[in-house]
């Protein structure tokens, strides 16, 4: 079993290899990868679950996209296919497709 001392340690050494997206994900980035999904700000930012004024704002460098944000959107771009996952999972409780809900939000 690992002491506290070894996982702190582990800890900070990851904390810097994680460090690393929150200086990659920029305006540019996020803009980029939005039109490549095909998406308005809208439906990106409902899909991501953040505002649509924080997708406003990574875009024109008003806000920086940080920690578990800037993590996601690198998933995203190197797998663009796990939108598919983001878009499709059920609800628990009904059943039903969030995808659909998330297209009823937009067209309301």
């Amino acid at each position: 079993m690992k002491t506290w001392k070894e996982i702190l340690d582990h800890s900070e050494r990851s904390w810097f290899n994680y460090a690393k997206f929150d200086s990659i994900i920029d305006s540019t980035f996020v803009t980029n990868l939005r039109k490549k999904l095909d998406m308005n700000q809208l439906l990106f930012a409902n899909l991501i679950g953040v505002d649509q004024r924080t997708v406003e704002g990574w875009e024109s460098r008003k806000e920086d996209c940080q920690g578990t944000a800037s993590r996601l959107l690198y998933l995203l771009d190197q797998n663009p296919e796990l939108i598919q996952e983001l878009m499709a999972y059920e609800d628990v409780k009904t059943g039903k497709k969030v995808q659909e809900k998330i297209w009823k939000e937009i067209e309301e």
